[in-house]
């Protein structure tokens, strides 16, 4: 058996094209596809890579792509890998926005008394949204009043508006903690 082939007299245009886009760098991108894993982009005719669900979003983790980008939608993406062998082009779109951490620690830090709203009570702390920011914060039962009891969490209601003080900021951890009693 022989195989032949017309296609490979002439030169590949993918190759052609992937020339034309550095890693690192930021270029003009339309939605083409929505998958549960990521979102499909084309950069021009031809060339298409995907932004994987985990380079979509820096706050929104376990989110399905349709909830953060939609088929035929104008973005930015930033290029981060070239695999001319798979033929293969990895994206980021979160990587062309402001990292809200980065925001969040220019404008805030430890000691900081803050407002917030609460979206979420469990039965070890509150999760609260603060004000101004794209993050969360969590405030640790202990850290409720100096009584220190974990029934404290039953005077609060979830929206409900409260203030507290910025006790830890960890960005690596991605992790923000709050206290009450600190305020007295």
């Amino acid at each position: 058996k022989i195989s032949l082939g017309v296609k490979q007299l002439t030169e590949d245009p993918y190759k052609k094209v992937i020339d034309n886009y550095e890693v690192g760098k930021n270029y003009p991108a339309i939605i083409t596809n929505v998958q549960d894993y990521g979102c499909f982009a084309k950069l021009e005719e031809g060339l298409e890579g995907l932004i994987h669900q985990s380079e979509l979003s820096w706050t929104k983790k376990n989110i399905h792509p349709g909830k953060v980008l939609s088929t035929s939608q104008k973005i930015e993406v930033e290029v981060l890998e070239k695999n001319l062998e798979k033929r293969r082009l990895s994206l980021s779109y979160k990587n062309t926005l402001l990292n809200p951490w980065v925001k969040f620690t220019k404008d805030y830090k430890m000691g900081d008394q803050v407002e917030g709203t609460i979206k979420n009570i469990t039965d070890y702390a509150l999760f609260i949204s603060i004000k101004d920011s794209e993050l969360d914060g969590m405030v640790h039962y202990k850290d409720l009043s100096w009584a220190e009891k974990d029934t404290e969490l039953q005077k609060y209601k979830k929206n409900q508006l409260i203030k507290f003080k910025i006790l830890e900021i960890n960005k690596e951890k991605e992790k923000i903690r709050l206290g009450i009693k600190q305020l007295e």
